[in-house]
């Protein structure tokens, strides 16, 4: 893959919905670079000799996504220009393919405009919608995807030489790395305004050996690279940053993940903000009280209570720089949810009980609901279990919320002392604690481990160490045991979904982090 003199990358990847004018900014930016023009669309007529609204009437929108597939798979890996079809980022496979050593930039066009310019196209209709209604509800639709697999959202409402004005000065400042005597003569470009940023922000925040180096190294490379962090208060025992940097190096994507400890929240949102950074993933004690710092949080977020992943758009304008929509979701109930699944455990009307009250044990909760779960918290201190139970229920229940097979979440959930383990003799059993991360340690004392019994399902979230005392007396006792490293790496892989649109496989994870 062709690459600046600086590191920059030079395959230049245009998405959007259709009418944002791709393929006349591509050919005038294939021109202006002096790269080749490569319009997928184009692509797959060739490659089956048909028009696009021929293929859909005869073989179908499926058939359609094949071809697309084939011909994204099959691009150049050498200096060109790529306009994509509006619907083909929907697939991860897709964007990973894009992504791949590429810049990706989502040319961004408000319903009216691109229904204007596409009022006459022979391209089939997508839905049974009116034409005008279409086009707002496939924008709609897609925005999340074209937002996570792009690199800069530019505004394509614009003349098309405009839009290839700025994406030819976002490259130029892409690829031009940060020297010294840029830093020592006061140059105001857009790279030494995010390094110095980044290195303000960022010195001083207590980080593993040499991170800071490798941050700061990095940003003078490629000044307007995505940046993603843990935040959290301790944050330098997490593997996030290792195992997000191992990805981007595999999957060619121009970003780097480091270490953000502040005091609060606030210093958290601020610095995504003011570094113009991607993404944040949040950790211990930040997922509630970053909350009120965020611009929109997603259902799932709203209703654990918990944000562990904030994804920024606001930065993606602006070629890197400062800004921030700061938009908060919970991927920790779906790092809980997908290992009872691959599991084969069967959860749905099964009795379950949480032990603890805190995040970790919102989210257990929250995904035990939405499999069908007859839910109980039980925790040292009855207040808070009493507190979550009743919030859970206000969430799933009176907000009419549904399970994972579209039913509505009708079983209450209920809350007790840790001692009613072995009244309720559950089916599955979560530890959402901290208990266990010493060896001695066990959230199942010697009077409840009567629970620990053939054809139970013990699932503790903590990871440090991988087999806790919890788990061996499970395993010993005939149990299905689950891992907390399971968690971590499902909830990592939805996270790398969020931030970049890309699908990592759970036993790719698995192998990095061992």
């Amino acid at each position: 893959m062709g690459k600046f003199e600086g590191g920059g990358i030079i395959r230049v990847v245009l998405t959007g919905f259709r009418g944002s004018g791709k393929t006349t900014v591509g050919g005038i930016l294939a021109d202006r670079l002096g790269q080749p023009f490569i319009d997928t669309d184009s692509e797959i007529e060739n490659k089956s000799g048909m028009p696009i609204e021929e293929i859909f009437k005869e073989y179908g929108e499926a058939h359609f996504r094949n071809l697309e597939r084939e011909v994204i798979a099959s691009l150049p890996e050498s200096d060109c220009v790529v306009a994509t079809g509006g619907g083909c980022v929907q697939s991860a496979e897709n964007a990973a393919n894009l992504r791949h050593d590429s810049l990706v930039f989502f040319l961004d066009v408000s319903p009216d405009v691109s229904y204007g310019r596409i009022s006459e196209s022979s391209r089939p209709a997508l839905t049974d919608k009116d034409p005008v209604d279409e086009v707002k509800y496939l924008i709609n639709l897609r925005y999340p995807a074209y937002l996570r697999s792009s690199d800069f959202r530019i505004d394509a409402d614009r003349e098309a030489g405009a839009v290839a004005d700025d994406i030819v000065r976002i490259i130029a400042d892409a690829a031009t790395p940060v020297s010294d005597s840029d830093i020592a003569a006061g140059e105001d470009s857009a790279g030494v305004l995010r390094y110095r940023e980044v290195l303000r922000s960022f010195s001083g925040v207590p980080m593993p050996e040499r991170k800071s180096e490798q941050l700061f190294s990095y940003v003078r490379k490629h000044p307007l690279g995505s940046i993603c962090a843990i935040a959290g208060r301790p944050s330098g025992h997490s593997r996030t940053p290792y195992l997000f940097n191992t990805i981007f190096e595999r999957y060619g994507i121009p970003a780097h993940c480091t270490y953000l400890e502040k005091e609060t929240a606030g210093d958290v949102a601020d610095t995504v903000r003011s570094c113009g950074l991607r993404a944040v993933s949040v950790t211990i004690p930040f997922k509630e009280e970053i909350i009120p710092y965020l611009d929109e949080i997603n259902e799932d977020a709203r209703a654990i209570g918990a944000v562990n992943t904030v994804f920024n758009t606001g930065n993606m304008s602006n070629t890197g720089g400062a800004g921030g929509r700061l938009l908060g979701s919970n991927t920790d109930w779906y790092g809980v949810m997908k290992p009872l699944v691959e599991s084969g455990v069967k959860v749905k009307s099964k009795k379950a009980v949480v032990i603890g009250a805190g995040g970790a044990s919102r989210a257990a909760v929250y995904a035990l609901m939405k499999l069908g779960a007859d839910v109980t918290v039980v925790n040292r201190t009855v207040g808070r279990a009493e507190k979550l139970a009743a919030d859970m229920n206000a969430s799933l229940i009176e907000g009419g919320c549904l399970q994972t097979d579209g039913k509505p979440v009708e079983i209450p959930c209920k809350a007790g002392e840790i001692e009613m383990l072995r009244e309720i003799m559950p089916d599955i059993i979560i530890n959402a604690t901290s208990i266990g991360m010493r060896a001695e340690d066990t959230p199942v004392d010697r009077e409840n481990r009567v629970c620990l019994r053939k054809g139970v399902c013990v699932f503790d979230l903590v990871y440090t160490p991988p087999v806790t005392r919890l788990l061996f007396e499970a395993r010993t006792a005939g149990c299905t045991v689950i891992s907390g490293v399971e968690m971590f790496v499902y909830q990592a892989a939805e996270q790398l979904f969020r931030y970049f649109g890309i699908r990592v496989d759970a036993d790719e994870i698995r192998n990095i982090l061992r």
